[in-house]
């Protein structure tokens, strides 16, 4: 089924602009460089930052990131920030850009120990960087299955840091749940939580606890049929949508659209 984002006005309409300029940073963790990608607009200056977690297989500037980043730009004149996860990219000796050779290396890692805290440290060197670049703009998440893994503990260390995030296709069925739940719990920020409601990997209920785990006052399910995969076109939109119009409720100092809820009789 799929929840209806009736509550998620969509943010005003911004013309596009052209392909956003990609340039490789890099920024230091506890001894560690860290290279990150930043993508920026080409012909304005950014309304703000979204840092965005990639999946599993993929890495910084995978074709989804890529994808994420145009349109954040694009439609909303947003800058965009990637890191590489634990060991994906060039954190690799090949380079992390054939996922079914780091399919095997992310699953033992994630299944046995996966340095939860090392990836918070590493992307908040990064936003450091960033902010640095791009000072005073607001700042959002956007990390969907292995990109919320990492995304919940660093909303959690960062906190009033940013005004709104996008999570799921992440669940409570596996070794990260205790972490996750407590985090998750601490979170006050505004919030979409997209869930495949047929994910083979993470069970139905376990996606849902993780939502209902959310401290949000101000959080939404968007449920859709269907096994593990990618976002379709629609869904991006109205994800990175939620996240256009929080934002910038952040800059302008108003509450973006709320729900409207209506005692039925």
């Amino acid at each position: 089924m799929t929840v209806p984002l009736s509550a998620t006005a969509p943010a005003p309409a911004v013309p596009e602009s052209s392909d956003p300029v990609c340039t490789d940073v890099t920024a230091r963790s506890n001894g560690t460089v860290i290279r990150a990608s930043l993508w920026t607009p080409s012909d304005a200056a950014p309304a703000g930052l979204v840092l965005i977690g990639h999946g599993g297989y993929g890495h910084r500037a995978d074709e989804r990131t890529r994808e994420l980043a145009c349109g954040f730009a694009h439609r909303h004149r947003m800058a965009s920030l990637s890191i590489d996860g634990p060991v994906h990219g060039d954190r690799r000796l090949d380079g992390g850009r054939d996922p079914d050779a780091v399919k095997p290396d992310w699953q033992k890692w994630w299944h046995s120990d996966p340095r939860i805290d090392d990836m918070v440290e590493n992307w908040r060197a990064a936003l450091a960087h960033a902010r640095g670049l791009l000072p005073e703009v607001p700042i959002g998440y956007f990390g969907l299955s292995m990109g919320s893994l990492y995304g919940i503990p660093l909303l959690a260390a960062e906190g009033a840091t940013f005004g709104a995030a996008v999570l799921g296709m992440w669940g409570t069925n596996n070794n990260t749940r205790g972490r996750l739940i407590a985090d998750a719990a601490t979170l006050s920020l505004p919030t979409l939580h997209y869930v495949r409601w047929d994910d083979q990997i993470f069970d139905r209920q376990g996606q849902v606890d993780l939502f209902d785990a959310l401290g949000s006052a101000d959080k939404q399910l968007m449920a859709v049929p269907g096994p593990h995969h990618t976002p379709d076109a629609r869904q991006t939109e109205a994800l990175t949508a939620f996240l256009a119009d929080r934002l910038s409720g952040v800059v302008t100092g108003e509450v973006g659209a709320q729900p409207i809820e209506k005692e039925l009789r």
